[in-house]
């Protein structure tokens, strides 16, 4: 059978041949000249800006770590890759510069090959990566999960989503500390923090924070938050934590603040709270029943979570920013209403 001259086809029928493949045939695609990137760089990929993961896993035939690289909804495949300490001799390599990258077959049938490269080579490998999921994808999404050490200092996706399962809290503070002057996260998601965070956490800046069941988060983390949204399940001790924080907002001091959402708590007492502040009960002409946030969470919180009709409100004299306060035995919201009426 002769090859298929996909280069030649007219661009209609490239086009059509693109959107049937899957990502890690388009990554590969795009690998075998200059001129086939070019021009598959002009292509929208068949869903739009997708999410690209980066997650820490076994080798396929070993015990050693690697790392997998999938995009979309679906999570579909498109690259792998292993890091050696020691120079791996493989007669399959490609020279980039200083930087040698290694490749060779893989026993997975999610991916055709994965990509073996030196841990001194990680980050410009890992720029290497990243330039191509951008141009190909049209993205500059991603969610990175792993171990924190491991971890490519060189991640520049403008939204940067770290997803933690249950780290040490020191580890977690010198991971942020060594981004100095590097993107950091923009969002944060853990199930527990092992230890106890700092005062002044590097977390407490993060824009959106999500800590799943951190029955052992200080309170006085919660009122140092300097980020735009924090979502917690359990927290203790948070009725005066909550005074503390609704005060530096009515200061000026929190205002990137947009949302508050704690479930799963303990002994809330809404007259301990409300009682500090002048506030008014809600009334339709004054907001929306329903809170709209400036940007999907996509951290599975309940629709009627942000239904606050049986919330009340709080007015900052300053600008007549707006916030409404909701409060029961066991959650507290708390949403800063830069529209009203969305």
């Amino acid at each position: 059978m002769p090859p298929f001259k996909f280069y030649k086809l007219p661009y209609l029928a490239q086009y059509l041949v693109l959107q049937l493949m899957t990502p890690a045939e388009v990554f590969y695609l795009t690998s075998l000249s200059v001129s086939i990137k070019n021009m598959t760089k002009r292509m929208r990929w068949c869903e739009q800006s997708p999410r690209v993961y980066l997650s820490h896993c076994f080798t396929f035939e070993s015990d050693e770590f690697y790392w997998k690289v999938f995009v979309g909804n679906k999570k579909m495949p498109v690259l792998a890759y292993q890091v050696f300490s020691d120079e791996v001799e493989h007669p399959k390599q490609e020279d980039t510069g200083k930087m040698k990258l290694y490749y060779k077959p893989s026993a997975s049938p999610e991916f055709p090959f994965y990509y073996m490269c030196k841990s001194s080579d990680v980050d410009k490998f890992w720029e290497k990566i990243q330039k191509s999921l951008e141009e190909l994808f049209q993205t500059n999404k991603i969610e990175v999960s792993g171990t924190l050490t491991e971890i490519p200092k060189s991640i520049t996706f403008a939204d940067y989503r770290l997803d933690c399962f249950r780290p040490e809290a020191e580890n977690l503070e010198q991971f942020l500390e060594s981004l100095d002057g590097k993107k950091s996260p923009n969002s944060i998601v853990m199930r527990r923090i092992y230890g106890t965070l700092r005062e002044n956490s590097r977390i407490s800046k993060i824009d959106y924070v999500f800590l799943r069941d951190d029955g052992y988060c200080r309170s006085d983390f919660f009122g140092n938050f300097r980020g735009k949204n924090l979502f917690m399940v359990r927290l203790r001790g948070g009725n005066q934590a909550f005074v503390r924080l609704i005060k530096k907002w009515l200061n000026g001091e929190r205002n990137n603040l947009e949302s508050v959402i704690i479930s799963h708590g303990s002994r809330f007492d809404s007259h301990e709270v409300l009682n500090e502040f002048n506030w008014l009960p809600y009334s339709e002409e004054r907001r929306s029943k329903v809170y709209t946030p400036s940007v999907e969470s996509n951290f599975e919180i309940p629709l009627e979570t942000y239904d606050h009709s049986d919330g009340v409100d709080i007015i900052r004299e300053s600008d007549g920013l707006l916030a409404s306060i909701k409060i029961s035995r066991t959650e507290f919201t708390f949403f800063v209403w830069k529209n009203r009426f969305p």
